[in-house]
Order: C-alpha cells, then sequence, then structure tokens
C-alpha cells in the first residue's frame, strides 16, 4: 500500500484542478452571455434615440382636487350665476335672427353647412388637396398605437392606398344619407387610434368628433374597400364607417329634415329606445340632438321617428322613444338662463378630445349647449370664436387690467365665448373682481413647491380665470385670444 499522505496530496490536487476547471468554465459562459447581451442590446443612434425620447421622465401629473382652486362650492349650481345676472330672461335673439346669424356664420367662415342646400355636385380637385393635406399632417406627427408601437410608412401608405385618392373624379357626383348609429368621424379611414405617447391614451389624434343619429350628411367619396366614406356634417367633414349610415334621395333627406314638429335633446345623453315600453334600446342622443316629433303618448314617452338602415344600406324611417323628460319641443329661448342651464347639465361630465368614448371636448361642450337654442356653431374653437359679435382681440403682450376693463364692461353671462389658441370657455360671470368661466378641461398647471405641475381636470368645472397665474404659461386671462358674444353684429 502506499504512503497515505502521498494519496492525500494527490487527492487534494485533483480536487483543486476539478474546482479550478469548473471556475474556468463558469467564467466562460459568464463571457459568452455578456457578449451575446451586448449584441442584442446595440442600438443604432436613431434606435437610441427614440428609446431615450420614450424613457425620458414625463411632466409629474396629480389629480385636481374635487373643487377648482378659488371656485366657492355655491359657483357650481347654475343657479348661482342666474342669481348674479342682470338680465337672466332677456330674448337674446329670436328665430328668424338665429337663422339670419346661422346665415352670417355659413357665409363668413365656410365651415358649417346647409345639408337641405347643399349642391349636388363638387369639385375633385378640392376634395383630393384636402384629403392629401390630412394624410400629410398626420405624417408629420410622431404618433403611437394602442399597442406601443410606431406610426410607421408602411401603415401610412396602406391608408392612403385605401382614400383612393387619384381614383376621385374631377366632377363628383354627391349622394345622399343619414347618420343611423352614433359614428365617430375620422380624419384617415381606419378605426386605429393614433396617439401622441406611448403611453398616454387620452387624445386620439385621428378623432374629429361623434355624429348623432339623424345628422345628415353629404358622402362625397368612398374608400377603396367599401368600408369608409367622407362625408360632410352640417359642422364638420371626415371619414365615417360604412354600418353607422344610410344612403336616400336629396328629396327624401330635404323632407325629414323639414318635418315639424320636432324634438330637441336637451339632457346630456337621451336614450332611444324603438318601443314605447322603452326596453328595446337603440343608441343614445347627445345635447343638441335634433328628430321629427311624431306624437306625445300618454305615459311620459314621446315618438319621435329614426333613419334606419336596411340590409342593402338605405335608407328607412321607423318610430324611435325617449322619454319626455329628456326632450324640449322645438328649439329652447336664446336667453342667458337657458344657456347656463343647459351648460351646468354637462356639470362634472367627462372630457373628451374629439368626443372620444362618448363624451366631449371643449368646442363640443360649446356647439352643443347652443344647439338647444338652434344655433349653429362650428366644430373648431378657434371658429366659434369668429362667429358672433366681435368684443376684443388680444395680443400677449396686452396689459391685463386692459382685458379685465374689457371682460367687465362687455362680457355676459351665458352668450359670451372666451378664446385661447386651442381652448374655449363660455363665459359666466365676476365675483369680486374675479372672472369666471364654465369649460371642458382636461388640465391646468400649477405651482407646488418648487415645480410645475400638471393638475388633470378631465371633466366640465367652473374655474376663475387667474387658473395658473404662478406657472410660466400665465393665467387663462393672460392668455386670452378673443372676446365674442354670440349675438348679431
Amino acid at each position: 500500500m502506499g504512503d497515505p499522505q502521498v494519496y492525500t496530496l494527490l487527492y487534494r490536487e485533483d480536487l483543486v484542478l476539478k474546482r479550478f476547471r469548473e471556475a474556468a468554465k463558469a467564467a466562460l459562459a459568464v463571457c459568452l452571455l455578456l457578449m451575446a447581451l451586448g449584441a442584442c442590446c446595440y442600438m443604432t443612434p436613431q434606435a437610441q434615440a427614440e428609446k431615450d425620447k420614450a424613457d425620458a421622465p414625463r411632466m409629474e401629473r396629480m389629480v385636481a382636487p374635487a373643487l377648482i382652486p378659488g371656485t366657492r362650492s355655491e359657483m357650481n349650481s347654475a343657479g348661482f350665476w342666474i342669481g348674479l345676472h342682470p338680465f337672466p330672461d332677456r330674448v337674446i335673439l329670436n328665430r328668424d335672427e338665429i337663422r339670419e346669424l346661422n346665415g352670417d356664420i355659413r357665409k363668413g367662415l365656410k365651415t358649417t353647412h346647409d345639408l337641405a342646400s347643399y349642391p349636388m355636385a363638387a369639385l375633385g380637385g378640392d376634395l383630393r388637396e384636402a384629403l392629401t393635406r390630412d394624410l400629410s399632417s398626420i405624417g408629420a406627427m410622431t404618433l403611437y398605437l394602442s399597442n406601443g408601437d410606431s406610426v410607421d410608412g408602411e401603415l401610412l401608405s396602406g391608408i392612403e392606398k385605401n382614400m383612393g385618392i387619384e381614383g376621385i373624379p374631377q366632377d363628383i357626383k354627391v349622394r345622399f344619407g343619414f347618420v343611423v348609429k352614433s359614428a365617430d368621424q375620422r380624419r384617415l379611414p381606419t378605426a386605429e387610434r393614433f396617439y401622441p405617447g406611448r403611453i398616454s391614451r387620452e387624445f386620439d389624434m385621428l378623432q374629429a368628433v361623434v355624429l348623432d343619429i339623424g345628422v345628415p350628411i353629404a358622402v362625397l367619396h368612398t374608400s377603396a374597400d367599401g368600408n369608409w366614406h367622407y362625408v360632410v356634417a352640417p359642422y364638420c367633414e371626415g371619414w365615417i364607417a360604412d354600418d353607422r349610415m344610410a344612403f336616400c334621395s336629396s328629396e327624401a333627406m330635404r323632407d325629414y329634415l323639414n318635418r315639424t314638429p320636432f324634438i330637441v335633446v336637451t339632457t346630456v345623453r337621451g336614450d332611444v329606445y324603438l318601443d314605447p315600453a322603452l326596453t328595446d334600446y337603440c343608441d343614445r342622443l347627445k345635447m343638441g340632438a335634433r328628430l321629427p316629433m311624431v306624437k306625445e303618448h300618454e305615459t311620459p314617452v314621446i315618438e319621435v321617428t329614426l333613419p334606419r338602415r336596411d340590409k342593402d344600406g338605405a335608407c328607412l324611417f321607423v318610430s324611435g322613444y325617449l322619454r319626455r323628460r329628456d326632450t324640449a319641443k322645438g328649439f329652447l329661448a336664446y336667453t342667458p338662463r337657458n344657456i347656463i342651464l343647459q351648460a351646468f347639465e354637462f356639470l362634472n361630465d367627462p372630457y373628451g378630445w374629439g368626443d372620444l368614448n362618448g363624451e366631449q371636448d371643449c368646442s363640443s361642450f360649446i356647439r352643443r349647449v347652443f344647439a338647444t337654442t338652434g344655433i349653429e356653431l362650428p366644430r373648431n374653437s378657434l371658429f366659434q370664436s369668429r362667429s358672433g359679435k366681435p368684443v376684443a382681440d388680444f395680443k400677449r403682450e396686452t396689459p391685463l387690467e386692459m382685458r379685465l376693463e374689457t371682460l367687465k364692461a362687455k362680457g355676459i353671462g351665458g352668450m359670451t365665448l372666451l378664446w385661447m389658441k386651442g381652448h374655449i370657455m363660455l363665459y359666466l360671470g365676476m365675483v369680486d373682481g374675479t372672472p369666471y368661466a364654465i369649460q371642458a378641461m382636461w388640465s391646468y398647471m400649477e405651482t407646488v413647491g418648487q415645480k410645475e405641475v400638471m393638475k388633470v381636470v378631465n371633466r366640465i368645472v367652473v374655474t376663475n380665470l387667474f387658473l395658473g397665474k404662478d406657472t410660466r404659461h400665465g393665467s387663462y386671462m393672460t392668455r386670452l385670444g378673443a372676446i365674442r358674444n354670440v349675438e348679431k353684429y
């Protein structure tokens, strides 16, 4: 037998060599893994820039309080402002004067349309130019899909092909019809939502507005796949899905639009049913929607005429039913009281860019409130600010004192519109020298400690116009660009 010490030394040497080999293998594996990860993680400068942009810290957000700073709880009541008004029940414009105002808006701004007298032909060149402009505008933005992927050239090329711009004839034969189910009107013929950020889902840059049942439309063009139509509505134009509309003759459309009596929806949302027991739900109508009335039932129900779609896409007319309390027979009188009451119907209702998810943004809110009186304001806030009687236009450097003096002297609660770039509000009045408005607001800026944060409101609220005064953007009052009274010149 050998020396036990020699066997012990040999054993220990084998053990050391074994452990060394195992350590070397592990180190090699780690090196290979790091090399592989380095290869996978390498980015081109362009890709790295995109990642840096996506990973950049977002502006800090905080939820705004239920009661907006500077607003007292009693101010969230229509009666508070009606009680302060010098003439709440004065009729600002009668029916003939409203028709004249609507005509002036159509003629001067060319952004609203009387579908009952819409021409039977349109210029193809104008439509091609408009569609190309919309596509280019969207293509110039950095936008993202719902899954976070970027909107790329390949996707836009497919949409452009489906738009069929080159196939638009020089002279377009206009077809007519009605919206038969609440319809998203889109800037491009796709239901895909295009967002300005990978995470944010509040703003779909393709969303224009929601059209109610019964809205008349002039159809100028159809997509290559037949699923979308480019249509002109009374206050906007864009693409709507084929299954949301039905075709009819121009005569049938005029007959429907001229029927009397008619009802106007006066609640924020009025449910419409297909049976007088109000159990067979059809859809919802937003404030300002107008439908021909058939009769008032003994029960608290109003029967109306609805346009519907047959299996071939043609329009047919059936009876629909709404709760009487959600409607008015004919337009409301245009008084400050009625406008303020209708505006406060929306109080705390959610904000929705382009009526996204069935809600309303700042200009839709204003348009729908005034629609209950028969006033046809444009869809866009800038054009709304050019409707009616000019009161003042301000430059950024206009002193605050001059702004306040003008608003105090010429602003009238319930009929004065306050416009700033990209936003519009309804003036309510002044309390202790502070001006107030009701508006569909997404957010405002506020200084918290040493930094500015975004206070997300996301609803319709009463605010004072000094909100934001301690931020770099300035207060609403110092950012006002125009004051207009909704009345005749």
